[in-house]
């Protein structure tokens, strides 16, 4: 059978020349090259955010071992481009004769004992630079893997919620880690032990606020535990169920009677209205006549006081 020079790429559709195209001794490509060209496979790496699981299935894919620390050695220098230095180092050593399965199956067990740090300096390294943003660049590794731990068991034992009670349990945290450096080192340490304890009390964390794993913190969460038991909730169905339903029921019948078989509502209220104007047109009238009544006996009572006065004269 006659070499190909060229292949049809299955997922972009173009056809590029046979070394734009990673090799693979997998049985399911017998011409010892994927169908999918090495563009598109960076692309699906960048896609994916280069995650150990999408890793993991394309080197079953491509029936190689996937090797985490290999990978991110010639990641973190090359990007998504370094699929194609993977490969060929792959097939270039020892690795052919390993079966993935095997590497996954110790990858797991790792990450299970929390070692996966240990057995990759690169993952160990890109934590601690994260916790470093953290907890600030001031402390050792030691140091700040203890207020980590401390600062996880807080959150997984506490009911911490919002910013102001994290940011509380970060600062309890480094007044902890101060407190035991003074304790070792045989300083006076009364001033921080009673910061510490003042912090804990105001911030809550005390032992009758341990919550408990299975409570529920949430309405949300004890509808997710039942339904994860089985549990679905029914559409409501317009039936009356207890007392509150009965009610609102009465209420609404009573409005929509109202509504619609008191068709003399309107004109009572028209009624009201027009009644009310004529009470204060009324009533304004009459002040109206007892005003001009006053002025009326005001210039007689004048009138009669000037002709007592002019008899008197005479």
């Amino acid at each position: 059978m006659a070499k190909r020079l060229f292949i049809t790429c299955q997922y972009c559709g173009q056809n590029k020349p046979v070394s734009a195209f990673l090799k693979s001794k997998s049985k399911f490509f017998p011409c010892g090259t994927v169908d999918v060209c090495t563009e598109c496979i960076e692309d699906w790496i960048v896609s994916e955010s280069a995650s150990f699981n999408f890793l993991d299935r394309l080197c079953r894919w491509l029936d190689i071992p996937f090797i985490p620390d290999r990978w991110l050695s010639y990641y973190n220098i090359s990007g998504p481009v370094a699929i194609s230095t993977y490969v060929e180092t792959i097939y270039a050593e020892s690795y052919p004769m390993l079966d993935w399965k095997i590497v996954n199956d110790k990858y797991l067990e790792l990450k299970e004992r929390d070692a996966l740090e240990e057995a990759m300096p690169q993952l160990k390294e890109e934590k601690f630079n994260q916790l470093r943003k953290k907890w600030g660049e001031e402390y050792s590794d030691s140091e700040i893997e203890y207020m980590e731990d401390l600062f996880q068991g807080i959150l997984q034992t506490q009911n911490v919620n919002g910013k102001l009670q994290t940011d509380d349990a970060v600062k309890l945290c480094k007044i902890s880690l101060l407190l035991n450096q003074k304790i070792r080192d045989g300083e006076d340490f009364d001033k921080v032990l009673k910061s510490y304890d003042t912090l804990r009390k105001s911030a809550d964390f005390t032992p009758k606020n341990i919550k408990n794993a299975c409570d529920f913190d949430s309405v949300g969460e004890l509808f997710m535990y039942c339904e994860r038991k089985g549990w679905e909730n029914a559409f409501y169905d317009d039936t009356p169920r207890d007392t509150v339903d009965l009610v609102m029921k009465d209420v609404q019948s009573w409005t929509r009677n109202l509504y619609k078989n008191e068709t003399g509502i309107a004109e009572d209220v028209e009624r009201r209205i027009n009644a009310l104007k004529m009470a204060d047109e009324m009533e304004a009238s009459i002040m109206a006549v007892e005003d001009d009544g006053l002025d009326e006996f005001d210039a007689e009572g004048y009138d009669l006081e000037t002709f007592d006065e002019g008899a008197g004269l005479n």
